[in-house]
């Protein structure tokens, strides 16, 4: 039989263990028992004044349980125990109060000391009673609780990597933190209520997304495949359907700025939009397959293409623009985008950067995951541009709302980009070029009814826009008077 032993024998050998200490003097520190001047000094002011200083004690007690217990804020705490410290018996009385909460691990060594410490401070010399010193808390006082909190954790951390069960020890952490993070939460609560400003909460520091990084315990972000105004986009692996036998194991993640944690309407306006954009089962648009989040990191999982965006390809190619591989992907642009306007939605910020050529020769049309609904404008205030003024209209450009004709504009541009490498107004915005009385120059290569519709595409007047991209399609490929012209194969194909 195993032997047993008795409590004195458990308690030496819970003093022999080392313990955290601090310099000694007036400050408290972790002393085996029986042992130091500390510890005689509290044993021989509890023998002596323990009958009298019972009430202390109890109300010292009373206040520490509930300042542990979130429901006392720290400098109610220690203006509550000065009171009770004014003299040499009620001072030991909190150091002995104090010492027990450290050998029981109910607080670190620095959140003790601070709270002794200001306690004993406020004691010899009791501040003035005014409204403004009752509300406000003692000079540096913040900082101190900060640092005491993060010693006290720290300490723990330092007892608890050293032998036992590692299941119990994760279950003690994580108790001891979930304490914390609810007293955080109650403090930030109440203090609101109160009516103080307050940055949003994070309910924990997030690290910029980078090579490595594991978002849901599923996609391991790979490398950097470009960045943009809302985010960057990586190549990741797809745990899932690698442990699958996936042949294509891999995906993109677009990162969202983590500015998006303190705009939860946007966020979660964004979020259905992305779902809506899974309704949209078009292949000329890029396949999201999730919205997701991991922690404050919010990020759009979407099919992994190879290739090259059209906006590189216009500045490493410049025989690209009006070639038979620039009229394949106008063609693939309207009728994508005429079938999305068919659904509802529109794209808000069409341009050369969210067009992709495939390897294939496929056009893919990318982020149609921040588009709007037609008739909505949740994303308003959303902390993203969604605008890229050279290519918006002058009231999207002013303020308004996206809107299909929006879109109807930017294929305008887009068609001038494409057939001759020139933006039809410089790169001014729709604004600029209002005010400055600019027309678009002339596009002597198409038919003039493709001319009228692309005319009427960069009208400033919005009433003179075609009203979607599909009435657009319908009069950019209206019967040409000219069979030989630059889109004649374009209408021999469509009618057979």
């Amino acid at each position: 039989m195993a032997s047993r032993t008795n409590p004195a024998e458990r308690r030496d050998a819970i003093a022999r263990q080392p313990r955290a200490r601090l310099p000694t003097g007036p400050k408290l520190q972790h002393i085996p028992r029986g042992a130091g001047p500390l510890r005689s000094r509290l044993r021989d002011s509890r023998q002596a004044g323990m009958d009298h200083d019972r009430d202390t004690a109890h109300q010292m007690g009373q206040l520490l349980n509930r300042f542990v217990v979130g429901k006392l804020p720290f400098p109610e705490l220690t203006r509550a125990l000065a009171p009770l410290c004014r003299t040499a018996e009620g001072a030991d009385a909190l150091d002995d109060l104090l010492q027990r909460w450290i050998d029981v691990q109910g607080l670190g060594v620095s959140l003790a000391e601070g709270i002794r410490s200001e306690t004993l401070t406020l004691a010899a010399a009791p501040p003035v009673e005014t409204p403004a010193s009752r509300s406000a808390p003692p000079r540096n006082l913040p900082g101190m609780v900060e640092d005491a909190v993060l010693s006290s954790f720290v300490d723990r951390f330092k007892k608890e990597r050293s032998g036992g069960n590692p299941a119990a020890k994760h279950d003690t952490l994580g108790s001891a933190l979930s304490a914390y993070e609810g007293l955080r939460l109650r403090r930030y609560a109440r203090e609101t209520t109160e009516g103080a400003v307050r940055p949003p909460l994070q309910t924990k520091p997030e690290a910029e997304a980078q090579k490595g990084m594991v978002l849901r315990d599923r996609f391991i972000l790979e490398n950097e495949l470009g960045r943009g105004g809302m985010g960057i986009v990586y190549r990741a692996i797809d745990r899932r359907r690698l442990e699958a036998g996936a042949r294509q194991p891999y995906v993109a993640i677009k990162m969202l700025n983590l500015s998006f944690a303190s705009h939860p309407d946007a966020l979660r306006a964004l979020e259905a939009e992305t779902r809506r954009t899974q309704d949209l089962a078009d292949p000329r648009i890029t396949t999201v397959y999730d919205f997701d989040r991991d922690g404050t990191h919010a990020f759009i999982v979407m099919e992994l293409l190879e290739g090259v965006g059209l906006d590189r390809l216009l500045r490493e190619e410049p025989t690209f623009c009006g070639s038979e591989d620039a009229q394949r992907v106008l063609r693939d642009l309207m009728e994508a985008l005429a079938f999305t306007h068919s659904r509802g939605a529109i794209h808000a910020d069409l341009k050369p950067g969210n067009l992709f050529l495939c390897a294939d020769g496929r056009l893919k049309v990318l982020d149609f995951g921040i588009s709007a609904v037609a008739g909505q404008n949740a994303l308003e205030e959303a902390p993203i541009s969604g605008l890229t003024p050279s290519y918006a209209c002058p009231e999207r450009n002013e303020g308004g709302p996206p809107s299909a004709s929006d879109d109807v504009y930017a294929l305008g541009c887009l068609v001038h980009l494409l057939l001759t490498g020139r933006h039809p107004y410089d790169r001014m915005s729709g604004s600029e070029a209002k005010a400055a009385g600019i027309a678009p120059y002339e596009l002597p290569m198409l038919p003039p009814a493709a001319r009228r519709a692309v005319n009427a595409a960069l009208s400033f007047d919005e009433a003179q826009r075609p009203a979607d991209a599909g009435a657009f399609l319908a009069a950019f490929t209206a019967e040409p008077e000219n069979r030989n012209s630059l889109f004649s194969f374009w209408s021999a194909r469509k009618n057979g």
